[in-house]
């Protein structure tokens, strides 16, 4: 003969049945997340009363293993129009650089590097009134962990923006 199931039994039996049951879930969320990767930060640039959000041209890990490529990102900036660029956290939380190439006196390039340190800032702008120099691109680089024999680190993603109007002409 049996006996019946005591309360206390049943309380166990069925905290038994849940813990089982929340197991189950976060192992179903665990497997659907590792198949999910979060996509690359976006750079939002603005220049003549248009945007563009731009990815990345090249984005790896910070090792520079598991990378994905994309493409350059391309406004029309009439010369001595300002480009604003605004950053996300993940890019401006760390240090960057931002590299310009204009377009100068004889149609020669120029370019300008300048550096910023781990939450400086999250939007800048270039070019603008009084620039007698075309804009012609715009790099946001990011570094990574991996250093060349100088000591440098080599970037591990970086946008890009051309802004080189139509009927303009590139070498």
């Amino acid at each position: 003969m049996s006996r019946p199931a005591s309360g206390k039994t049943i309380l166990l039996r069925l905290g038994g049945a849940a813990v089982l049951a929340i197991v189950l879930i976060v192992v179903g969320v665990l497997v659907v997340n590792a198949n999910t990767t979060t996509p690359p930060p976006q750079i939002t640039f603005y220049a003549n009363g248009k945007s563009v959000q731009a990815g990345p041209v090249k984005y790896c890990s910070i090792k520079v293993t598991d990378c994905v490529s994309g493409t350059k990102a391309h406004l029309d900036v009439p010369t001595g129009s300002p480009v604003q660029i605004s950053l996300p956290k993940e890019i401006s939380r760390a240090p960057w650089t931002m590299t310009l190439e204009y377009l100068g006196p004889g149609m020669r390039s120029e370019y300008e590097l300048r550096t910023f340190a781990p939450n400086d800032r999250t939007a800048v702008a270039v070019g603008g009134a009084g620039e007698h120099r075309q804009l012609l691109t715009v790099e946001i680089n990011l570094p990574s962990s991996v250093v060349n024999p100088q000591g440098e680190p080599f970037s591990r993603a970086y946008w890009a923006l051309d802004t080189t109007p139509a009927g303009l002409l590139r070498r």
